[in-house]
């Protein structure tokens, strides 16, 4: 039988596909199940009154790989999660940019695109709100980074108001007895 070495880097090729690391996938009824929560949850803030909530993360997140260490370190000095959350976190964070709320899923808010906080004076940015939406003010949830049970999630909020600018917070959540419940503040600026 004639070796051919086309035949082994095809091989090589599939060995190495297979060994690429895999992003982590949680279902999309499992990150609205969280956000439906979130949106009617008073707990740390109070969201349910609020009608307008932007399209994607308005923080301009930038990671990169090299970040994922300092995260996985984090994110398990928590005392929350444990190594295989965080690696199960951080793959998560590869779907992060392309997360765009979805008018289907979301049916009792209007989902707006207010594009990135930063591309106009704040002056500016408030008159094209008010102009496009008619509202002085909206939030913006992150993509929800969850455990690998599915049943501890870390999320960020942002809310925008003309007068006061913006406030922001990440939040840890736990679902318990089929219940989510607040957890802890990890952060919050004002």
């Amino acid at each position: 039988m004639k070796y051919s070495p086309h035949i082994s880097v095809v091989f090589i090729c599939l060995f190495l596909l297979s060994c690429k690391e895999q992003k982590a996938v949680v279902p999309d009824n499992v990150k609205y199940e969280f956000i439906h929560f979130i949106m009617h949850s008073d707990e740390p803030i109070n969201l349910s009154g609020w009608k307008f909530v932007a399209d994607k993360d308005t923080s301009q997140l930038t990671i990169s790989e090299a970040d994922s260490i300092n995260f996985v370190s984090t994110v398990t000095d928590l005392g929350i999660f444990r190594k295989d959350d965080a690696v199960f976190m951080w793959k998560q964070i590869a779907d992060y940019s392309d997360f765009t709320l979805s008018s289907s899923e979301i049916k009792d808010r209007t989902i707006i695109s207010p594009g990135k906080w930063r591309d106009l004076p704040h002056e500016k940015y408030w008159d094209y709100i008010l102009k496009k939406y008619e509202t002085d003010k909206f939030y913006s949830l992150s993509m929800p980074l969850f455990s690998k049970d599915l049943l501890t999630v870390i999320i960020s909020i942002e809310d925008y108001g003309m007068q006061y600018g913006k406030r922001a917070g990440s939040y840890v959540y736990k679902k318990s007895n089929g219940k989510w419940t607040f957890l802890k503040q990890l952060s919050y600026v004002d």
